[in-house]
This record gives structure tokens, sequence and C-alpha cells, in this order.
């Protein structure tokens, strides 16, 4: 599968904007195999849940599972493909506020 994003320029700047909405949010991130975990405060678990639902819409390579857990939202985005790292260090660095990888 390649490493693709099915969204334009505008919808891409938009969705980032989504994810960097959540630094207020964040609480943590910690690594997982092939990817990243994220912590968010509770009050952030819907717009989570639909960053998180409109991502893997445009980048199917992605697998974002978003869950509450102990009072909190956890985030988990992996993939497979090698090739991702970069996107997902993209996206937790945009939701987190900390520097990529």
């Amino acid at each position: 599968m390649p490493v693709v994003c099915s969204l334009d320029a505008v919808g891409g700047r938009a969705q980032l904007d989504r994810w960097a909405a959540l630094r207020t949010l964040h609480q943590g991130t910690e690594p997982v195999p092939n990817g990243v975990r994220l912590w968010f405060a509770a009050a952030a678990a819907d717009a989570v849940r639909a960053a998180a639902v409109t991502e893997a819409a445009c980048c199917a390579f992605l697998r974002l599972s978003a869950v509450e857990d102990t009072g909190r939202v956890r985030l988990d985005i992996t993939s497979e493909i090698p090739g991702a790292r970069p996107v997902i260090d993209l996206l937790a660095a945009t939701a987190s506020g900390d520097a990529p990888g």
C-alpha cells in the first residue's frame, strides 16, 4: 500500500489544524510498536475521534485507534509500512506540540 494522502492542500491544512487544536489537552506521548501512543484529557474525546476518523479515511496506510482509558483518551497511530513513519511523527508532533520523531 502506498503512503499517500487523499486530501488536497486545503483539506490537508484543515486536518493538521484539527490535530493542532488538541495540543492544550495533550497529556503525554509514548512509542508503541510501529508508531506512537498519544494521551489526551477526557474532554478531548470527541475531537480526537473526529480527527482520527478523518485521518483514517484520507490516509488508508495508517491505523488509528482512539479509546477512553482511565479518565483519559488514548490514541494509537500505527502502520506496518516503514515509509509511514514520517507521517506518524508529523501527526504526533502536531497534536502534542513536541518536536517530530
